[in-house]
């Protein structure tokens, strides 16, 4: 009979924890890995749902890269992003400081901030659509009202319909960025700030040379983290314009639910997904290169 090693307890150990993995592997094997592999494969095919896919190669990214549509759609998503990044990290990192400051009260602060980011974003986006309904309705038409200023459709409107969004965007995320941020600040030595007292430095050059570098590798993640978050955006699109007006607010992500949910365009819908899934990779290893080099 074959001779079985006796395990030992480190072994015992490393294949608890095997064990332990298995339904995490599972779930990520079928919900995740499958999913994205049968991105890639859809994304050559021409399919929609009811008639048998046909296989023709690179035409949906062809189309995906031609298309004046997709440009556009681009170009917007492109000026959500950067603009939710900027000033979400930017008021982020403000709020982090002055909450900072306030020791006392600065677990109330917390909250407060933080209550929009678990919040329903179709909750928000509903909340939002009040404040931005038309004449005095709304609660943004009603206050500016007092101020004699002209009431406007804010999500109607082709200049405004984008900034309304991107306003909603960073309101339910500065709030955990802060956090983060917060995090760091106190990561950083407060040996630093002796130091920086005693030579008499003020406010703003503690900010520039003390507190801003020692947080780049926190500001590195928080702009990538809200950047992938941004470049995805959908339900408040969805809830509030629904691409509109004249197409001003509609993202990448809008599209690809538009392609494959309205038009049945699969195999469209998947290489729109996969151009996408590439873009971003590219980004992100971009952004962590230069916040490096920084």
């Amino acid at each position: 009979m074959p001779q079985f090693k006796k395990l030992t307890l480190e072994d015992r150990h490393n294949l608890n924890g095997l064990i332990m993995l298995i339904p995490a592997i599972i779930y990520f094997s079928v919900f995740v890995y499958y999913p994205i592999i049968d991105l890639f494969r859809l994304s050559v095919f021409k399919y929609d749902m009811f008639t048998e896919a046909k296989f023709i190669g690179l035409d949906n990214y062809i189309k995906v890269f031609t298309d004046q549509n997709m440009l556009k759609v681009f170009m917007n998503t492109l000026y959500y992003a950067f603009f939710t990044t900027v000033f979400t990290v930017g008021i982020s990192f403000f709020i982090a400081i002055m909450i900072e400051k306030s020791r006392k009260l600065s677990n109330f602060y917390k909250i407060i901030f933080f209550i929009p980011y678990i919040s329903p974003m179709v909750a928000i986006a509903l909340i939002w659509q009040w404040i931005y309904s038309p004449g005095e309705v709304g609660l943004l038409n009603y206050t500016l009202s007092f101020f004699n200023i002209q009431s406007q459709s804010w999500l109607q409107n082709k200049v405004f319909a984008m900034p309304s969004i991107i306003v909603v965007g960073v309101w339910r995320d500065i709030g955990y960025i802060s956090v983060i941020l917060i995090a760091g600040l106190k990561g950083i030595p407060r040996e630093y700030y002796e130091a920086a007292d005693v030579d008499g430095v003020n406010f703003w050059q503690r900010i520039r040379f003390i507190t801003f570098p020692s947080l780049l590798p926190v500001f590195q993640f928080a702009l990538i983290i809200t950047t992938m978050g941004a470049f995805k955006v959908f339900t408040q699109v969805y809830v509030l314009t629904q691409g509109g007006p004249a197409g001003r607010t509609k993202t990448l992500v809008y599209t690809i639910y538009e392609q494959a949910f309205q038009f049945s365009q699969w195999g469209f819908a998947s290489a729109q997904a996969v151009v996408m899934f590439l873009f971003l990779m590219v980004l992100s290893f971009t952004q962590r290169k230069l916040t490096n080099r920084s």
